[in-house]
């Protein structure tokens, strides 16, 4: 599998990567390859932006031949989405029934 780094100027080989993590900043993703060296394949504007596309990454190797590691925007419009999904219809907490 290949990964488009986010800024889409280079592309990592995952047959010569040991590791993939998110960094010490927290806000950056890296891989290690066989050689030692290293480099960053994407940094986010937060560690949760960091931590879900690393996670994207994950859930797609083996199934893809590629992977392109989303941008900002797609990062900021998937977390908007998932985040905005009520509980229920209404989006409001249900009344408690019975009891006393």
């Amino acid at each position: 599998m290949y990964i488009l780094n986010k800024n889409r100027t280079q592309i990592v080989n995952l047959d010569h990567v040991t590791a993939m993590y998110v960094g010490a900043d927290e806000t950056s993703i890296k891989v290690d390859f066989v050689t030692g060296k290293g480099c960053q394949i994407g940094k986010y504007a937060s560690e949760k932006h960091a931590k879900k596309a690393l996670e994207m990454l994950t859930l797609n190797i083996g199934r893809k031949e590629a992977f392109r590691m989303p941008t900002d925007e797609e990062m900021r419009g998937l977390l908007e989405s998932e985040e905005g999904k009520p509980g229920n219809i209404g989006g409001k907490k249900q009344k408690g029934h019975g009891g006393s």
